[in-house]
């Protein structure tokens, strides 16, 4: 479902731009996360050409009633490597593009319920709260739709 979305494009400082291919996901119950590891190429004006490389990142996920979409937050890059990168651009890439990619990216829509999960959940008069990442899957929990909105 994830991939549906991808590839995607993300300016970073203004200076270059980050684009990332569909992730692999994995699950992280230890710390209620989940995982994305991802091919990503950096571009810009201020390079010489294109560079090729990889990100990891983790994130949580939060539930967004307005466009009933699932959505990252709390994203934490954990790395971002560039093959050939000159030093200094090098330098560079690892003090700020990781923050300047959890920035990008938080808020980021992972997925969007479909018409028949809606509308279950109207007729269970439910909403999606919390969600715990477990060894076997994702544990969603529900309220209901008026304690949802208070």
């Amino acid at each position: 479902m994830v991939a549906k979305a991808f590839p995607r494009q993300y300016p970073l400082l203004g200076l270059v731009t980050l684009n990332v291919n569909a992730p692999a996901l994995g699950l992280k119950p230890e710390i209620n996360r989940i995982n994305a590891t991802m091919t990503a190429q950096l571009n810009g004006k201020v390079l010489p050409h294109s560079f090729d490389g990889a990100m990891d990142l983790d994130f949580a996920l939060r539930y967004e009633p307005r466009d009933h979409t699932l959505r990252a937050t709390q994203v934490h890059v954990n790395s971002l490597m560039m093959t050939g990168l000159p030093d200094g651009l090098a330098n560079m890439l690892q003090a700020y593009a990781p923050r300047a990619a959890e920035q990008a990216m938080d808020d980021v829509i992972v997925h969007t319920l479909r018409d028949e999960d809606l509308a279950k959940l109207d007729k269970a008069d439910r909403l999606p709260a919390s969600f715990t990442v477990t060894k076997s899957g994702l544990r969603i929990d529900f309220d209901e739709k008026s304690k949802a909105a208070n």
